[in-house]
């Protein structure tokens, strides 16, 4: 995966972890909401001693958590735990919400770290390619000035043997006219081309 994909994960993960910062505020808002009205029903007992109140008082204790839901919240006790119950199930739905968000960010957690690793991987897969071409082109600049020392060394040379071809052939021409007899050799131009001959051949 890329970098692209490394901050789709962060972006997923901020947005996973704002909705679970949400649930858990909207959790602890229920909460509360459920700790007053537990209070109303038990005159500011603590939430558990409130459910059991509600759950199992006796017709005596009726008639006294009635007479306090319609002095503090003109609420029947049937409308009391109904919406207590109600709160339970919000809160249960919001634990549940909130289980889910934490997983969500744990795998994408994950998933982030297995980015990290392949994107490190790449990196230094990138990092062995990178000296390895610096390597070949290190070797190519080396045979490139092998190549055109060689290519020095045969220009030399060929200028050399052509500067001693034409000096041989200039000495080779002195001496055939300085030798040339026309009474033995008969005519100048065949002469001078027998004479030349080797020299010719040799330059070709």
């Amino acid at each position: 995966m890329s970098s692209i994909d490394s901050n789709f994960l962060t972006n997923k993960i901020s947005s996973s972890s704002l909705d679970l910062s949400n649930a858990q505020k909207t959790l602890e808002s229920a909460k509360d909401g459920l700790f007053d009205l537990s209070s109303i029903t038990s005159g500011g007992d603590s939430f558990v001693s409130t459910t059991q109140g509600v759950s199992s008082t006796s017709s005596t204790s009726d008639t006294s958590t009635t007479s306090t839901v319609t002095q503090n919240s003109n609420m029947t006790p049937e409308q009391v735990e109904a919406a207590i119950e109600e709160y339970e199930t919000q809160i249960a739905k919001l634990e549940q919400e909130i289980k889910e968000y934490e997983t969500q960010i744990e795998n994408l957690n994950t998933q982030l770290e297995a980015e990290k690793a392949n994107l490190e991987a790449i990196n230094q897969n990138l990092t062995t390619s990178q000296a390895e071409l610096e390597e070949l082109q290190a070797q190519y600049s080396a045979k490139e000035a092998e190549y055109a020392q060689i290519n020095a060394a045969i220009e030399q040379a060929t200028n050399e043997a052509e500067a001693e071809a034409a000096q041989k052939q200039q000495t080779a021409i002195f001496e055939a006219m300085a030798n040339y007899n026309e009474e033995e050799d008969g005519d100048y131009n065949t002469y001078m081309q027998e004479a030349l001959k080797g020299v010719m051949s040799d330059n070709s």
